[in-house]
């Protein structure tokens, strides 16, 4: 009987280290998972309440802070200089073809900034993850506030 039991007890916990943290094996295939971070670039074009001279790049930070099912929520972090602004972003996702995941966020408001950045909130962006790439683009144009913006992205997960 104490063979018996110390056989089941070894192939219990080979079992629980075989199978390892619950939830392991969801966030190593799921793309978005809670604090995943995407890091990378974001490009940006044309002018910002009539301003035309306008950073062309960000160095960028996305970390995934919420999700449920196809929707999730990030912090978009960009930097460029001296000048940086956080904001928070809801967006959804959803298997595209070939593997590949489309994905759709918008920016919903400033979370943080400092006071040399022009920050606009509302930006729709939209791209697809493609093993550990998410790239896309991203476009604004508000004519109340003679803005017309756009670029790129291109961030990988980390």
């Amino acid at each position: 009987m104490d063979k018996i039991m110390k056989r089941a007890s070894v192939l219990l916990l080979l079992i629980i280290g075989l199978g390892g943290a619950p939830g392991q094996e969801k966030k190593d295939t799921d793309p978005l998972a809670v604090d995943s971070q995407w890091k990378g670039k974001l490009t940006q074009k044309g002018k910002i309440n009539g301003i035309k001279e306008i950073p062309p790049e960000f160095e960028t930070v996305l970390v995934v802070t919420k999700r449920q099912d196809a929707d999730f929520e990030c912090e978009l972090r960009e930097k460029t200089g001296d000048s940086n602004v956080t904001y928070s972003c809801k967006g959804k996702i959803v298997p595209g073809e070939k593997g590949e995941f489309k994905v759709d966020f918008k920016s919903t408001s400033v979370k943080s900034a400092n006071e040399t950045f022009i920050s606009v909130s509302q930006v729709p962006y939209t791209g697809a993850i493609s093993g550990k790439t998410l790239k896309g683009t991203w476009k604004l144009s508000s004519q109340k506030d003679d803005t017309e913006i756009e670029g790129e992205f291109n961030f990988e997960k980390q």
